[in-house]
């Protein structure tokens, strides 16, 4: 016998607990495995964070030394109308897709997963709301970011103001600007 020291990590799209009532999943290995349960919501349900997960991906692809690639706002579009299905998995073998056929050059449509390139608008008729103000955008990002960050810290407003590299008085500022109330960070919610 040897002692041995693990940490299992789980991941599903599945709900456990409902397979568990139902017969599907063994009870015993739920409770085994359900020490810590952290719910991520699919890519179609946190379009925020599509910018900076496409920045992640063109950086990682980027060949040491060179460029990242910058990405047509006909491509944007495209990959902000897009569901997803596959989601994190599936952006990111689009964007290495895309890269690919980019070939060092600016990414357009025509780089990006025919999947993804169809679910575009045709080239003379952008849609209005692919692209927002910037203002708007960079306003709704800020306000998932801040929740996103009470709830890591399980609503504690000074953790999540040093997490996010800011003053106490500043994060309090930003939740009033943006009306975040006790009621809407509630980290049990999540």
């Amino acid at each position: 016998a040897r002692r041995v020291d693990v940490r299992i990590v789980a991941a599903t799209n599945r709900d456990l607990a409902a397979d568990v009532k139902c017969g599907v999943f063994r009870e015993d290995l739920y409770y085994r495995l359900n020490v810590l349960d952290i719910v991520l919501p699919p890519l179609r349900e946190r379009r925020a964070d599509l910018p900076m997960l496409v920045q992640h991906f063109l950086r990682r692809l980027a060949a040491p030394g060179q460029h990242v690639p910058s990405i047509s706002p006909r491509a944007w579009a495209a990959l902000a109308d897009y569901e997803f299905p596959g989601n994190v998995r599936e952006l990111a073998h689009a964007v290495e897709h895309a890269v690919v056929l980019a070939g060092g050059r600016e990414i357009d449509l025509e780089h990006l997963p025919r999947d993804i390139a169809g679910a575009a608008p045709p080239a003379g008729e952008p849609r209005p709301e692919a692209v927002r103000p910037l203002a708007d955008a960079a306003q709704e990002f800020e306000r998932e970011y801040l929740r996103r960050a009470l709830t890591l810290t399980g609503g504690k407003r000074i953790q999540a103001a040093k997490l996010l590299g800011i003053s106490r008085r500043n994060l309090w500022a930003k939740l009033r600007a943006h009306a975040l109330n006790d009621a809407e960070l509630d980290p049990r919610e999540e």
